[in-house]
């Protein structure tokens, strides 16, 4: 019995150095929800569940609305996710007060719901402007109260967002030569 016990816990620590080895992928919006949650609460224990956050694997993902809901100290580089298969990103970033990441290279070109996405994000500054955003349908209130954008970056993603119809600002404004 007693080679048995060593056999097993042998066997659980190759397992574990393995799923270190491998990005967590969820399946669902809860699991990712879940695993966003445990991380926010706890950066190492959600770094020993999960591993960094950095790395995960989000292509299965459709729905990545409220995802940062609320979590006013998220600020980790998310760059890398792949959110190709996301047609909800309403409230995404909601009161994610801390974040200021760089997700520009990100392809958003199927999501249709931006509404409220950066609401509230009063630290977020970023050129998003290549975004494809010609599916989407909901751009409400998407910078309302992220008032720390720069001029600069008001006027290029004002410049590429505004050929949507349903984009709701005007930041012409901020395209001035002077």
């Amino acid at each position: 019995m007693g080679d048995q016990t060593e056999e097993i816990e042998r066997l659980n620590d190759e397992i574990e150095e393995l799923k270190a080895l491998l990005p967590y992928q969820p399946k669902t919006k809860d699991a990712l929800r879940i695993a966003v949650d445990k991380w926010t609460a706890n950066p190492g224990n959600g770094n020993h569940l999960y591993g960094h956050i950095s790395a995960w694997d989000t292509s299965l993902i459709n729905d990545m609305s409220y995802l940062f809901y609320d979590k006013p100290t998220f600020n980790e580089n998310i760059s890398a996710w792949d959110v190709s298969s996301a047609t909800e990103m309403g409230s995404m970033f909601n009161g994610a007060t801390s974040f200021n990441g760089d997700i520009s290279g990100w392809d958003v070109s199927s999501v249709t719901d931006m509404g409220d996405m950066f609401y509230r994000s009063v630290s977020f500054d970023q050129d998003i402007s290549g975004w494809d955003v010609s599916s989407v349908t909901d751009m409400g209130n998407m910078f309302k109260s992220a008032n720390v954008l720069s001029d600069d970056n008001r006027c290029t993603i004002h410049t590429s967002f505004s050929s949507n119809e349903n984009w709701p600002y005007d930041w012409e404004n901020f395209c001035s030569d002077e």
